[in-house]
């Protein structure tokens, strides 16, 4: 006969068993044992039935009771898993079925990959481990984990481990665009830095090639070398500029761009990284192309995402890669088609390629935000992004800008009877950049002084009357808006007759300030037939 005991009962029988031991330890000294014994026992039983209402929600059984911790683990938001000392999956938890699938009886590295199931099943490993680790689902994407892992030892033995599995991709990836962002950020540090110094004799050489154009008496192939020089200068010079205006956070200035350009300027950033990779550019743009009103470094910025998604969607070992960009005009719109025969997106991902922090890439390889901010910009441009792609065929991006329908801008062209005003101060710390202005204006007729300090253009000015005084901002002793403003102290005239000459445009305050002022500033390396049509606009 089998026969229950509750866990009332079972409290009851032990307070009861317990309590009348002493009484018959005493009894054998106390003549009222019995009486003594009873009463004891009558007090343990009024104990037990007050502690045994605390216990009736336990289970009845061992058995009852695993169950109702295997069903809470069931219930747990994490991937719970148990696997043996031989990586072979024993339990998984509902989360776990969700996010693997039904891998029981499977080994632990099809899931966060051999090297990881190593790591957690070693016994030289610590107690508990933890850490990130790349994971496979049941649809076969990887995705970014992080594993807390304990083991379960006998005498000193693996039997098993215990594990917690948690998804951290979209977590992942936002610290990576904030590590992403900080890199960015340091590079504009670095490269703002360093412009000035770059830019400065980087105008020294443009300047001495456009003198010694200027020169009749040169040769055909002389010529051919010196104005190789020069676009070779300004070619660098571009670079520093693009990278400034990529890597630095800055107001959008939208202004009648020219579409051809801006791609031209994205693409010589990464035209020879392109032709080291293989990878065979080409060019279809359309020579009639009308402007449209955008800000061409922003423009810059959605180009060389696009072309980074290109050149990342071939695969190692591609044959003939690809990359095609042309421009062509409708009655509204200019568009920009970049065209790979890469391997191609999936349907299903194609929804989904403008998500923030989605990337079809490996993981590590992207951030997932460059087609979100490429579609926003465009967007705020009043634009379209479109995207066609077919897998093992390759990717069509159309970017499609409103066409600009106000009127033609830009300086103005200045008849060439013109002349130069007669008189100029020019100040740079830099000689021979002085020296070069000094030499193309003499050429012109015109009377050309030079200073190299602050202290020294304030007694020159204070002494003649010049027709333009051309500073550098950025000087030792002074920088030129300090030359600007005590200028401006000694004869107010100067305020609109002093021109900046800056090798660092991405200083915002400086830029603010010559901005709000409405004064003239020319970029090193500056483009002297530009300097000389605003100096004959202004007689």
């Amino acid at each position: 006969m089998k026969v229950k005991f509750s866990v009332r009962s079972l409290l009851i029988f032990l307070a009861i068993c317990f309590t009348t031991l002493p009484a018959l330890l005493f009894g054998v000294y106390i003549w009222s044992a019995a009486l003594v014994a009873l009463f004891c026992g009558l007090l343990g039983a009024g104990i037990a039935s007050v502690v045994a209402p605390n216990f009736k929600n336990l289970p009845e059984s061992t058995a009852n009771s695993r169950q109702a911790e295997f069903n809470a683990i069931s219930r747990i938001a994490d991937t719970i898993l148990i696997a043996r000392s031989d990586g072979q999956v024993t339990y998984l938890n509902d989360a776990g079925i969700r996010m693997f699938g039904d891998v029981l009886g499977k080994q632990l590295k099809d899931l966060i990959g051999a090297e990881s199931a190593a790591r957690v099943l070693s016994i030289e490993q610590p107690p508990e481990w933890k850490g990130e680790v790349s994971a496979r689902k049941s649809s076969g994407v990887m995705f970014d984990g992080f594993l807390s892992s304990t083991p379960v030892l006998e005498n000193g033995k693996l039997i098993e481990i215990v594990a917690i599995v948690q998804d951290i991709t979209d977590e992942k990836a936002a610290r990576d665009a904030v590590i992403q962002s900080e890199k960015m950020i340091t590079l504009g540090e670095l490269v703002a830095g360093t412009s000035h110094e770059l830019n400065n004799p980087l105008a020294i050489v443009t300047g001495y090639s456009d003198l010694l154009l200027e020169e009749g008496r040169l040769a055909p192939e002389q010529r051919s070398k010196i104005e190789a020089i020069r676009r070779s200068a300004l070619r660098a010079a571009n670079v520093v500029q693009s990278l400034l205006a990529f890597a630095r956070k800055r107001k959008p200035e939208r202004v009648r761009t020219d579409v051809n350009l801006a791609v031209n300027t994205a693409l010589r950033l990464k035209e020879y990284d392109l032709h080291t990779s293989g990878i065979r550019l080409e060019k279809d743009l359309c020579p009639t192309l009308p402007p449209v009103f955008a800000d061409p470094h922003q423009i810059q910025q959605v180009l060389l995402n696009l072309i980074n998604n290109a050149q990342d969607a071939f695969l190692s070992g591609s044959r003939s890669p690809r990359i095609r960009i042309r421009t062509e005009a409708s009655d509204h719109a200019v568009c920009i088609r970049i065209e790979d025969n890469g391997t191609g997106i999936k349907k299903t991902d194609l929804k989904k390629v403008f998500n923030p922090f989605f990337t079809t890439k490996p993981v590590g390889k992207g951030t997932g935000l460059g087609l979100s901010i490429s579609y926003g910009i465009i967007r705020e441009h009043g634009g379209q992004i479109h995207i066609q792609s077919q897998v093992g065929q390759g990717t069509e991006v159309c970017i499609e800008l409103p066409i600009d329908d106000a009127g033609p801008g830009g300086i103005p062209r200045i008849p060439g009877d013109h002349v130069l005003p007669k008189r100029f101060l020019v100040v740079d710390d830099e000689l021979e950049i002085a020296a070069i202005i000094q030499s193309a204006l003499s050429r012109r007729g015109s009377m050309v002084d030079t200073a190299s300090t602050m202290e020294e253009a304030l007694g020159l000015a204070r002494r003649n009357d010049y027709d333009f005084i051309i500073t550098d901002i950025k000087m030792p002793g002074g920088s030129g808006i300090d030359l600007y403003k005590q200028l401006c102290a000694v004869n107010p005239s100067y305020r609109h007759r002093v021109v900046f000459l800056t090798g660092d445009t991405s200083n915002p305050s400086t830029i603010q300030f010559l901005e709000q002022e409405g004064l003239i500033y020319f970029s090193k390396p500056f483009d002297f037939q530009a300097m000389e049509r605003f100096f004959n606009g202004q007689v």
